[in-house]
């Protein structure tokens, strides 16, 4: 078939007739059959309509706009380079009898972030993630043809799933710059680590990176990794996402840590390289000793410029690092939930005693308008923020973490302190940013929507 658009290359198409659909994708080689309109929009430039009539009338649009025209083409739908024609009829009852609508992709037009309903925002605001469809058909972890290793290490594409269920990672998978990894559909996606395996995702010096709407887990053999009681103790057992070296621009969005093992997202340097330009936003994570942790490497005198931003998260039931910034990096977190860290039906001393977020090693971390819930109960761990100083067992030590915080709410008699906040770093001198008032309304927003989209991080 000829696309009466120059570049542009069939990737999707969907029919409410399903055999009408299979039969036109095996005529002219289309390699996915939609299963429903949003599966259709997602990850895409645009759409074509085949009218029905001898002549056909075609259109073409951003796929955002196309869903929130609600299949009803208008002059709000455009490419960069022009508007397309008007086309006014309800496309519902005569796509099921007489039409087609088909994904597209061309070079002009080519995917980009925000055809994930949102564009970044923070020190990751530039990032835009890949372009170049790539399916996964399968869910077995090898090289071959539709894994997911061989479409997020190549580098260049925009990664979904035909293939929906649990891919027990046996191999790190190192993602390729310029990569999205979009998990968006009806059923989960779920990836598992192991003791065997404890990490799925390396990006290490690589760029332009977006993971969304991924469920990450790790599986647990032994009994210290199972219910660890020291930091130690939780050494191996899985850390879903490491980002080392000279990475930039990373986006990590709407998707679901729960029961990570050691940490459920590590962010460090080496050498004199570290990751910069770093946003993580409406994640859940939740049921893990730590949750995150941004470091920088103690054999380092002079430390990188290592800078994170997360906004819309909720931490629910984690020990400790909600998160955590270390050694001379800079953390903003705004908007998040921090909810019961620390032992539940313990006394919050020694080995118990947890705490929300944490800045040590003269990083520092700025908190703005967050709620911090501890759990209820006098005995139950309050601190919202430690702050310590970094004494390694070797290398460079560091002095006391900075804190400034401002405009968070605290329930259940929460604390929080500050440390030389006079020293912290402003962000509204890096970027523009609009940060929601702590309330009960915020609260009930990010318990809602924080985690994979339409399953509200309950499917384990």
């Amino acid at each position: 078939m000829k696309i009466p658009l120059p570049g542009a290359k069939l990737v999707k198409v969907w029919d409410a007739d399903v055999q009408k659909a299979r039969e036109f994708a095996a005529t002219y080689q289309v390699p996915e059959v939609a299963r429903n309109p949003a599966e259709m929009a997602a990850g895409i430039d645009g759409v074509l309509l085949a009218d029905g009539r001898p002549l056909f009338v075609w259109a073409h649009c951003d796929s955002a706009n196309w869903s929130r025209a609600r299949w009803s083409v208008d002059s709000r739908c455009r490419s960069k380079e022009a508007y397309v024609n008007v086309l006014r009829n309800s496309v519902g009852l005569r796509l099921s009898l007489f039409a087609m609508v088909i994904a597209f992709l061309t070079t002009p037009f080519l995917a980009k972030a925000a055809d994930l309903g949102t564009v970044p925002v923070g020190f990751g605001r530039n990032t835009t993630g890949g372009k170049t469809p790539c399916v996964v058909t399968t869910l077995e972890d090898n090289s071959g043809p539709g894994s997911l290793r061989t479409c997020a290490e190549k580098g260049g594409n925009w990664v979904t799933f035909r293939a929906r269920g649990t891919i027990d990672v046996t191999q790190t998978v190192m993602i390729g710059s310029n990569t999205t990894i979009d998990g968006r559909g009806k059923a989960p996606v779920i990836l598992r680590g192991s003791e065997q395996n404890p990490v799925i995702f390396r990006i290490s010096s690589a760029s332009n990176i977006i993971i969304s709407d991924l469920f990450l887990t790790s599986r647990h053999d032994t009994p210290r990794c199972v219910q660890p009681k020291l930091g130690k103790e939780t050494l191996g057992c899985g850390v879903p996402i490491v980002i080392t070296g000279k990475t930039r621009n990373v986006w990590i969005h709407q998707s679901d840590f729960n029961d990570c093992g050691e940490k459920c997202i590590a962010i460090g340097n080496q050498d004199e390289n570290g990751p910069d330009g770093i946003t993580v936003s409406n994640c859940l994570f939740r049921n893990s000793f730590y949750a995150f942790l941004l470091t920088a490497s103690p054999f380092r005198k002079d430390v990188p410029e290592m800078r994170v931003t997360m906004y819309g998260n909720m931490f629910y039931n984690n020990f400790r690092r909600t998160p955590r910034a270390c050694q001379m990096t800079k953390l903003h977190a705004f908007n998040n939930l921090m909810k019961y860290w620390g032992p539940p039906n313990a006394k919050c001393a020694g080995a118990d005693r947890g705490f929300a977020a944490a800045s040590a090693g003269e990083a520092q971390l700025v908190l703005e308008n967050n709620i911090f819930e501890a759990r209820p109960g006098e005995l139950s761990c309050k601190t919202g923020v430690e702050i310590d100083v970094f004494k390694p067992q070797e290398g460079f030590s560091r002095g006391m973490g900075k804190v400034r915080h401002f405009g968070n709410l605290l329930l259940n008699a929460a604390e929080l302190r500050e440390s030389e906040p006079e020293q912290v770093f402003n962000p509204g001198e890096f970027y523009s940013y609009t940060a929601r008032t702590a309330d009960a309304k915020l609260k009930a927003h990010i318990e809602k929507s924080a985690g994979v989209r339409g399953f509200g991080g309950r499917v384990f």
